[in-house]
């Protein structure tokens, strides 16, 4: 009987361990007031803030464009997403996905940040706005195994 109940436990462990998380990716563009500054200190405050909400992320920015993936518990990605709508240093923002994810892509970043200005050539190849929710996962990761 003993075994039975430290059975059943271990399996509510590996239940509440495997509830859904969501991903969510969009871009947006840069209102052209916005400094690297300000970005640095938008990373600044999602660093402290996602650490808070157990939530992780990976976000490119160019000088131009945003893209950014996030991801967490669903009632915090949709609030802060609907904070990021109401952010006004950027615009034209656009929702690429979302999924539900078991294993965090990016969990080893409050919110890994990467600038890529010098990356791209003058005609600003990155144009996540032409990018599926697949190809935007990709050029993240692929960004974050540099940093």
């Amino acid at each position: 009987m003993c075994t039975r109940k430290k059975l059943y436990r271990h399996y509510d462990i590996i239940f509440f361990k495997d509830i859904p998380m969501t991903q969510l990716i969009y871009c947006s563009k840069a209102k052209e007031n916005v400094a690297l500054e300000d970005v640095k200190d938008i990373l600044d405050l999602s660093i402290a803030k996602n650490k808070e909400f157990n939530l992780s992320g990976m976000l490119i920015y160019n000088g131009t464009y945003f893209l950014q993936c996030i991801e967490g518990k669903d009632e915090y990605i949709k609030n802060l997403y609907a904070n990021i709508l109401k952010d006004t240093r950027h615009e034209n923002i656009k929702l690429i996905g979302t999924v539900d994810i078991l294993k965090r892509d990016f969990e080893n970043w409050n919110m890994g940040y990467f600038y890529t200005k010098n990356e791209f050539n003058e005609k600003d190849d990155f144009y996540p706005y032409d990018m599926s929710f697949n190809d935007a996962k990709s050029v993240l990761m692929n960004f974050s195994k540099g940093l």
